[in-house]
């Protein structure tokens, strides 16, 4: 009876075990697998005026077909919402301070940042004015993305549970406040120029001279007035301004990254939600690629998700390519606070005669944020006319605006929804010609063969970059890009035609002047002899290392003889010193190749960085040094034309110009004795520098992360402000090869080069995979490709041609 009671119990032990286990993993399939929405079935949308067919193919991609273009892009809300729902509530989190609803109380401060700089409002006042036609098609959009969210609330991406968070609405001025959120993710001067400016407080010049190596820089850069408030006051705005803006800038992966999950676990409860560099490796990629098709006309490229345009595609008379030419197109202002001020400190949210007493120029906006606790929040948010208010001193009575020349305009929807109709080059110029988001360059190639480049959007011109104005000032003048659409290309041995285009540069911005690392030979002959000596199966990998490889080679050949005679020098006098003994042979024994086993190479790269701090550390706080940061090609470009020129060394630093160079690089190595390793052996390149085999000067410089080389043109020669037309100094010309639809016919150019490298692949996944869900069989394959080096050839055929189709879906009214 004993063992037969144990034997029970033992059974009933083994069995609520199994059941446990059998409910888990219920509760996995039912979390996970069946949020997979199948391929193969037919749903049912309201609003549909016909059936919608949807084939796709072996890598996920959909090609709809549909007899009425409202129908297309109801199913288009449909399949992003499908595929891409958290990424976009992502972005409506964004237009509409929902963070603190939705995820945490605690990031209450990123919703004020975007509160307060009105996203959501803008793209609500953008849509109110949109032409009709325009509007029906992102009203047909938004009801696809809700039909979605519909039929699928119990079944959401896994994101959603991990978060215990719910689909928000999609309203149709959602996807403007997308392209609004894109061109932002563009913007430069927001997050630079107060670090700038901040150069322009300090009495001595030697900082502004070290920086530039001009004599005249401040008068370049400020003019001959004085600072428009004392320094004490700029100091007091800048505190504010960084509490402010560091919620939601770095990193800038934060602010762009389409979204995993995050997990509500620990101190963190968002943790997920600003990326680190590993979890970027999970995500797709930013772009949805597609096909539509109307009748006869058919559409092919790639979308953003929530925004339902075509940045970049074919259709049967000519393949484009939207590129952002970044700007640097945003200024700050400054006033008075108060016209009376009242006692410090001020109550924003409850003082009723807060607003009587503020300069007239000066608004005040009141947000109630309900927080996800179930209480509420008052946040004041204010502005200076049209422009937000990023920071106020109120002890000086001062305040910080900012004005951006963003998408503010219906033309920009009505432009881009043009180009996918464009018969020609002529079209897309008539279409360019209306954008007035934030330059952009829209590369070509005709059916015939024909390629160019045609540049539209509107910039700021500005004679003085980094000053910050009085609000009185008149507004800084806007000019319209002119066009260019002739472009002429050659083929070379291996068949692939390259091609020139080239560049009007301006008179006072020489894109040959101060670039800090030209080789010396012609490009475009080492350009076309790599291309003939490379397989194209190998064109990428092998390209992008030479290519890198043969201009910093050149770049650390004319630097390093500079840094080892001054290393010599101090181990001579100052008698026997570890570090320099350790140091020295590898810098002099050094081939100036950035090789994977490379030490010296990583001794050359960390001590740019160590010495562009020490040299402005009299200067400026870390924090200020640390927002320079975000335009390292200035700091850097400080410190080659010190290295190059001790002659102009400030005499007043601290340091001796020898002495800067020898303690920067015993700093150098005991950063990496502490962060990688006592053994040189730790410190080769591919351990330091995660597997890149680019050092950073050319990571700065590619012209999709930001615009460093735009910003060291524009403070080098600052008589205007220019577009950031060739990545890398390329002076005329973008020779460039990439494996989409319009390089297939357009030829090789320089940004594909520089853009497809291994390690940052998981910015461009597309088009390895569609899928953002993480439990979709085609997520991981995403990742597999990703990891394999593999990239799907894209589908050049038009859409009805069904060799690769794997399921059909039919929509039905």
């Amino acid at each position: 009876m004993k063992w037969t009671s144990q034997l029970i119990a033992v059974r009933i032990a083994i069995l609520f075990i199994v059941l446990i286990v059998v409910i888990s993993g219920l509760s996995v399939y039912w979390t996970s697998y069946s949020v997979v929405p199948s391929l193969e079935d037919t749903v049912t949308l309201n609003g549909l005026k016909g059936e919608v067919t949807v084939a796709w193919d072996t890598h996920q991609v959909p090609r709809i077909k549909a007899n009425h273009e409202p129908d297309l892009f109801l199913a288009m809300g449909f399949l992003h919402a499908r595929d891409r729902l958290w990424q976009m509530t992502r972005k409506q989190y964004k237009l509409e301070g929902l963070h603190s609803r939705e995820i945490a109380e605690s990031m209450v401060d990123i919703d004020r940042f975007f509160l307060t700089m009105s996203f959501g409002a803008i793209a609500k006042e953008v849509y109110r004015q949109l032409p009709q036609p325009e509007k029906v098609l992102l009203d047909a959009y938004a009801k696809g993305v809700n039909a979605f969210i519909d039929k699928h609330h119990r079944h959401l991406p896994p994101e959603f549970a991990l978060g215990d968070v719910q689909p928000i609405a999609w309203e149709p001025w959602h996807s403007i406040g997308v392209l609004i959120l894109w061109s932002w993710d563009q913007q430069q001067a927001f997050w630079a120029k107060p670090a700038m400016a901040n150069l322009h407080y300090i009495e001595d010049g030697t900082a502004i001279r070290a920086l530039t190596g001009m004599d005249n820089a401040r008068e370049l850069l400020w003019g001959s007035g004085q600072p428009s408030m004392e320094e004490n006051a700029y100091i007091s705005l800048l505190d504010d301004f960084y509490r402010f803006s560091e919620t939601a800038a770095p990193p800038r992966s934060g602010l762009t990254g389409t979204g995993a999950a995050f997990a509500r676990t620990g101190a963190n409860p968002f943790g997920l939600l600003t990326y680190t560099r590993e979890s970027l490796l999970t995500l797709p990629d930013p772009g949805y690629e597609m096909a539509l098709q109307k009748q006869d006309n058919w559409y092919y490229g790639v979308t953003i998700p929530g925004l339902p345009v075509f940045t970049g595609g074919q259709n049967e008379h000519l393949a484009w390519k939207i590129l952002p030419l970044i700007s640097d197109n945003g200024f700050f202002f400054t006033g008075e606070l108060f016209r009376d001020p009242p006692p410090r400190p001020v109550d924003w949210e409850n003082d009723p005669d807060i607003e009587s007493r503020l300069n007239p120029n000066l608004s005040l906006d009141r947000h109630i944020l309900p927080l996800r606790n179930g209480g509420e929040l008052l946040v004041v948010t204010k502005k200076a006319g049209h422009r937000p208010v990023v920071a106020v001193s109120e002890e000086y009575n001062r305040y910080l605006a900012f004005e951006w020349v963003g998408p503010a305009a219906a033309d920009d929807i009505a432009a881009l929804f043009s180009i996918r109709n464009a018969n020609g080059p002529e079209q897309l110029q008539r279409a360019a010609e209306s954008l007035a988001i934030p330059p952009v360059q829209i590369l070509y190639v005709t059916a015939g063969g024909q390629t160019g480049r045609i540049t539209g959007g509107k910039l700021n011109r500005d004679t003085q970059p980094f000053r910050i104005r009085e609000t009185g000032e008149r507004d800084t003048p806007v000019a319209t890009i002119d066009a260019s659409v002739i472009v002429p290309h050659q083929h070379n041995a291996t068949g692939n035609p390259v091609t020139f285009i080239e560049q009007p540069v301006p008179a006072h911005a020489n894109a040959g002047e101060k670039c800090l690392f030209a080789p010396p030979w012609n490009r475009s002959e080492r350009l076309l002899q790599l291309l003939e000596q490379t397989p194209e199966d190998r064109l990428v990998s092998d390209i992008i290392g030479q290519w890198s490889n043969d201009t910093y080679s050149s770049y650390a050949a004319e630097l390093t003889p500079i840094i080892v005679s001054a290393l010599e020098v101090s181990a001579t006098e100052n008698g026997t010193d570890p570090v320099l003994e350790l140091v020295i042979p590898y810098l002099r024994n050094w081939n100036y190749r950035f090789d994977p086993n490379e030490t010296a190479a990583t001794l050359f790269q960390q001590f740019q960085k160590t010495a562009a701090r020490n040299l402005y550390r009299p200067w400026l706080e870390d924090r200020d040094i640390q927002m320079l940061f975000k335009t390292p090609n200035i700091l850097y470009s400080a410190v080659t034309e010190l290295l190059l020129h001790p002659e102009r060394w400030p005499e007043t630093h601290p340091y001796t110009h020898r002495e800067w160079i020898t303690v920067s690089m015993k700093e150098t190595l005991g950063f990496l004795e502490s962060n990688y390793g006592n053994e040189p052996y730790d410190w080769q390149w591919n351990r330091v520098v995660d597997g890149s085999f680019q050092p950073v000067l050319f990571e700065e410089t590619r012209m999709n992360s930001r615009p460093a080389r735009l910003a060291e043109r524009n403070l080098f020669q600052p008589e205007g402000m220019t577009v950031s037309g060739s990545p890398h100094s390329i002076k005329a010309m973008y020779p460039q090869h990439n494996r989409d639809a319009i390089s297939k016919a357009a030829g090789v150019t320089m940004k594909g080069i520089m853009m497809v490298r291994p390690e940052h692949r998981y910015y461009s996944v597309l088009s390895t995979g569609q899928s953002g869900n993480l439990f979709s069989g085609h997520f991981i394959d995403q990742f597999t490709l990703w990891n394999q080096g593999m990239m799907k050839q894209p589908v050049l055929l038009p859409p009805d041609q069904t060799h690769d189709i794997k399921n059909i879906q039919r929509f039905i009214p």
